[in-house]
Protein backbone atom coordinates (compact mmCIF):
# COMPACT_ATOMS: atom_id res chain seq x y z
CA UNK A 1 0.00 0.00 0.00
CA UNK A 2 3.14 2.40 -0.21
CA UNK A 3 2.62 5.00 -2.80
CA UNK A 4 -1.61 4.56 -3.11
CA UNK A 5 -3.62 7.05 -2.23
CA UNK A 6 -7.12 5.73 -0.91
CA UNK A 7 -10.22 8.21 0.14
CA UNK A 8 -12.73 6.69 2.57
CA UNK A 9 -15.89 8.09 3.08
CA UNK A 10 -18.24 9.30 6.06
CA UNK A 11 -21.05 10.85 6.34
CA UNK A 12 -22.20 13.73 8.82
CA UNK A 13 -25.52 15.41 10.10
CA UNK A 14 -25.50 18.87 9.24
CA UNK A 15 -24.68 20.73 12.20
CA UNK A 16 -21.02 18.78 12.57
CA UNK A 17 -20.89 18.68 7.95
CA UNK A 18 -20.83 22.84 8.53
CA UNK A 19 -18.38 23.05 10.98
CA UNK A 20 -16.04 19.83 8.99
CA UNK A 21 -16.47 22.32 5.38
CA UNK A 22 -16.09 25.31 7.39
CA UNK A 23 -12.80 24.20 9.19
CA UNK A 24 -14.11 25.22 12.62
CA UNK A 25 -13.99 21.33 13.04
CA UNK A 26 -10.56 19.65 11.13
CA UNK A 27 -11.69 16.20 12.47
CA UNK A 28 -14.50 13.77 12.96
CA UNK A 29 -14.64 10.74 15.22
CA UNK A 30 -15.89 7.38 14.29
CA UNK A 31 -16.10 3.83 16.23
CA UNK A 32 -14.72 1.53 14.74
CA UNK A 33 -17.40 -1.11 12.74
CA UNK A 34 -14.89 -3.78 11.95
CA UNK A 35 -15.57 -2.69 8.33
CA UNK A 36 -12.72 -2.23 5.43
CA UNK A 37 -12.83 1.44 6.31
CA UNK A 38 -11.20 0.76 9.42
CA UNK A 39 -8.73 -1.44 7.97
CA UNK A 40 -7.43 1.09 5.83
CA UNK A 41 -7.46 3.54 8.75
CA UNK A 42 -5.30 1.04 10.89
CA UNK A 43 -2.81 1.10 7.87
CA UNK A 44 -2.40 5.04 7.62
CA UNK A 45 -2.24 5.13 11.36
CA UNK A 46 1.11 2.38 11.59
CA UNK A 47 2.66 4.31 8.55
CA UNK A 48 2.17 1.80 5.89
CA UNK A 49 -0.21 3.95 4.10
CA UNK A 50 1.62 7.34 3.10
CA UNK A 51 -1.42 9.25 1.53
CA UNK A 52 -5.31 8.95 2.60
CA UNK A 53 -8.22 11.51 1.53
CA UNK A 54 -11.61 11.85 3.08
CA UNK A 55 -14.82 12.45 1.80
CA UNK A 56 -17.55 13.61 4.13
CA UNK A 57 -21.02 13.51 2.78
CA UNK A 58 -23.92 15.97 4.38
CA UNK A 59 -26.05 13.08 5.52
CA UNK A 60 -29.42 15.21 4.55
CA UNK A 61 -28.87 17.10 1.19
CA UNK A 62 -25.58 14.87 -0.18
CA UNK A 63 -23.60 17.56 -0.45
CA UNK A 64 -19.64 16.85 -0.02
CA UNK A 65 -16.16 17.72 0.52
CA UNK A 66 -12.63 16.19 0.31
CA UNK A 67 -9.58 16.78 2.34
CA UNK A 68 -6.35 15.03 2.79
CA UNK A 69 -6.12 13.34 6.40
CA UNK A 70 -3.03 14.09 8.40
CA UNK A 71 -3.54 12.48 11.32
CA UNK A 72 -5.56 8.99 12.75
CA UNK A 73 -5.50 8.83 16.26
CA UNK A 74 -7.20 5.48 18.09
CA UNK A 75 -8.82 5.53 21.51
CA UNK A 76 -10.30 2.10 22.37
CA UNK A 77 -12.72 1.59 19.14
CA UNK A 78 -12.61 5.12 18.16
CA UNK A 79 -10.87 6.70 15.55
CA UNK A 80 -9.96 10.45 15.33
CA UNK A 81 -9.35 11.63 11.82
CA UNK A 82 -7.79 15.03 11.42
CA UNK A 83 -7.33 16.67 8.25
CA UNK A 84 -6.18 19.73 6.37
CA UNK A 85 -7.11 23.19 6.15
CA UNK A 86 -10.58 24.51 4.59
CA UNK A 87 -8.91 25.55 1.34
CA UNK A 88 -8.51 21.55 -0.31
CA UNK A 89 -10.91 20.61 -2.58
CA UNK A 90 -14.89 20.78 -2.43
Amino acid sequence: MDNECWMLSFKSDSGFYEKELSGVKNNTVRKNDNGFRFQVLDEFESGKLKKMKIEIVNRQNGNSFTREIKDVSIYKDWYIMTWGGQNESK
